[in-house]
């Protein structure tokens, strides 16, 4: 048996699990660095409020961090977060219509 372990080869810093989110509370976006990743347990709506809607989600959702950020409100956390939707149907991710990914980034 190897005694290499995979956590030796892989570069560091860029998918760092930080634990679970409940969005059920509608929570702001977590203050995180890049890399940062939350597993979404319930959902809910993260950064919203009265100006801006959030950003909704659903349980077994993924938010990853792409830029250093305080963390907040939607309008202004969006452009460091993307996001990776759970409940995709396969068929909807190929052929037409479809983006061919379930990763996408938060902001236009």
């Amino acid at each position: 048996m190897c005694g290499y372990q995979i956590r030796n080869i892989l570069p560091t810093g860029l998918w760092i699990d930080r634990g679970p989110l409940d969005a059920s509370t509608n929570p702001p976006f977590p203050a995180a660095k890049v890399g940062d990743v939350y597993t979404i347990t319930a959902a809910g709506v993260i950064g919203d409020s009265d100006a801006s809607p959030g950003l909704e989600v659903e349980a077994g959702d993924i938010i990853h961090c792409t830029a250093d950020n305080p963390g907040g409100l939607y309008i202004t956390a969006q452009s460091s977060w993307n996001s990776l939707q759970a409940n995709l149907d396969p068929d909807d991710l190929s052929g037409s219509g479809g983006s061919g990914s379930p990763l996408f980034p938060l902001s236009p």
